[in-house]
This record gives C-alpha cells, structure tokens and sequence, in this order.
C-alpha cells in the first residue's frame, strides 16, 4: 500500500511522515492553501528525506513553466496537477516527471475521466496515477475532507488498464482501513485527517494512518 502524507510544511511535520512509514510526501505549491510552502522552504525539506520516501509536488491551474521549474529546483520525483490543467500542460509535464492526475468525485463518477484518459494516452504519455478526490469545495487545494463514494468507485474504477488509483478525500485513521477494504487502491493519500488544526501534521495521527491503511489488502505500487 502506498501512502502518501501531503502538505508537509516544516522539518517536524517530515520527520513524523517517515518515522509513520510514508512512502511519499507532498509539498503544496497552491497560494492560499493553509499547507502552501515556498520553493526555498520545499528545497531544504526535500533535501533532508531519505531515498526512500518520494517528494511529490501539488500544483493547480499554475502555468506549466512555474510547474516544471519548481519541479527541478526542488527535487521533486512526482509531480500532481489538481487543477483543471489541459491535456497540453499535463502533456508537458509527464513528459518530464511522472504524473499523479487528480479528479474531483462528483454525481458523474468516473464519467469525466475516461475521455479525459484518452485524450492523454493519445499525445503519447501516460500519467503514473490518477488521484480521484472528495467532491470540489471552493478553491482546488487539497485537503478539503470531502470523501468518495467508496462502493461506487470500487465498482466503477473496473478496467485493469487503467492508471494506479489513490484514494483521497476525508481519509483519516479511523475510516482508512474500511475504505481501503472497499475500493481496494493501489495508495491512499492525506492531508487534513491527520492534522489537529489547519496545516499542522501530528505525528501520532500520522503514524496511526499509516499502521490502519496497511492492515487493507496491498495492491501494486
């Protein structure tokens, strides 16, 4: 089970996130978000992780040269649009880094997705995963706590050729097991369910979500 802690916004916060077992940690590069990070900050952050653990970047609707040369300056090894980015800007981007796309569940399901998927795979690239989010609320920073119709996406989700699937949206160490045992993802992803206010990770939290998602069934990586 991949698991991925975002919106890591100072050395204690990471230091929780790999001592709870994350294997990726994500740096919000949204303005306005309560878990946005400058490049400087994300720079000397990365710089302190182990090989192990993956630094992931989460942009939104951002120009694709901001994107690109945060991605470089920092290190970045996974780069995730969570706007509604075109398929040209996404192109750019996988092209250069892997890509986690992100999708906002809605009364459509996975609908929207598929022509979405094919628009992609036909300029060539492939994205590394697709992120299906909580239902939009206000502006697309993450984090919302909004969550997925689980049965549905499990029953939706179907093809086997399709991307990795990460599950996000009002994951927290209470419900991550249940939901890891329904939708059956290949990761899951956190932000706000392990924080005590806004932007601030607690350790314990942390580690309690990654022991619940790992008693699920593991999938591929």
């Amino acid at each position: 089970m991949w698991i991925k802690i975002c919106g890591i916004r100072d050395e204690l916060a990471l230091r929780g996130a790999v001592v709870a077992g994350a294997d990726a940690v994500g740096f919000n590069f949204v303005s306005g978000s309560p878990r946005c990070v400058t490049v400087e900050q994300a720079r000397h952050l990365v710089a302190l992780l182990p090989a192990t653990v993956t630094p992931v970047g989460l942009f939104c609707n951002q120009p694709v040269e901001f994107v690109l040369a945060t991605a470089r300056a920092c290190g970045l090894r996974l780069v995730q649009l969570h706007g509604d980015e075109s398929v040209a800007e996404a192109t750019l981007v996988a092209r250069e880094f892997p890509l986690l796309r992100s999708f906002n569940w809605s009364d459509l399901g996975l609908a929207p997705l598929a022509p979405q998927l094919g628009e992609l795979s036909a300029t060539g690239v492939e994205p590394w995963g697709i992120l299906v989010d909580g239902p939009r609320a206000g502006a697309r920073t993450g984090g919302t706590g909004n969550r997925v119709d689980w049965p549905r996406l499990a029953r939706d989700w179907g093809l086997a050729a399709r991307p990795r699937l990460i599950l996000a949206g009002g994951l927290n160490p209470a419900n991550v097991a249940e939901a890891v045992s329904v939708v059956h993802p290949d990761g899951v992803d956190v932000a706000s369910g392990v924080e005590t206010a806004p932007g601030v990770k607690d350790p314990e939290l942390m580690l309690r979500f990654c022991e619940a998602a790992r008693a699920g069934r593991p999938v591929r990586v």
